[in-house]
């Protein structure tokens, strides 16, 4: 992965990492991803592992040839809508969503980095689903410091 994001997330205490933003404006998600999109879309990376990029179906076929992620689902094969048609309010069905997405990739018991202007809602509703969310700053910025040949 860029920089040295496993060792940087080792050394914050954390297992994972659940960056969840549209790659636009948020150079950080473009930085891991180098796929532009300008709907949000979730990154999932666990310590020593690869990471996996959910997108959208529409942005899915996109996704495949883009990014530099070789693991790129859609929310299809997570069941978004029957996850969202669940819920009472569709805003709160797609953090519910994020939530089963992480919770199946990541693990419960998992600690997981979020950025430090990662929605407050959507966290609430992380821990409510039971993962053990960490806000913390500067991990992939500090990844970024270090310039690699990808």
């Amino acid at each position: 992965m860029r920089g040295d994001l496993d060792g940087i997330l080792s050394e914050k205490g954390a297992e994972a990492l659940l960056l969840y933003s549209e790659s636009f404006k948020n150079a950080n998600m473009y930085y891991l991803t180098k796929f532009l999109a300008p709907d949000p879309f979730i990154l999932l990376k666990k310590v020593d592992a690869d990471p996996v990029i959910v997108v959208n179906q529409m942005e899915y076929p996109r996704a495949q040839k883009q990014s530099i992620v070789k693991d790129v689902r859609s929310y299809v094969d997570y069941k978004y809508l029957e996850v969202v048609k669940t819920a009472k309010e569709p805003h709160l069905g797609t953090m519910k969503f994020i939530a089963n997405v992480a919770k199946k990739e990541l693990g419960a018991g998992t600690k997981i980095c979020v950025p430090h202007n990662f929605p407050a809602m959507t966290a609430d509703v992380l821990k409510e689903e039971g993962l053990t969310i960490k806000p913390m700053f500067d991990v992939v910025e500090k990844a970024r410091e270090t310039k690699d040949a990808q």
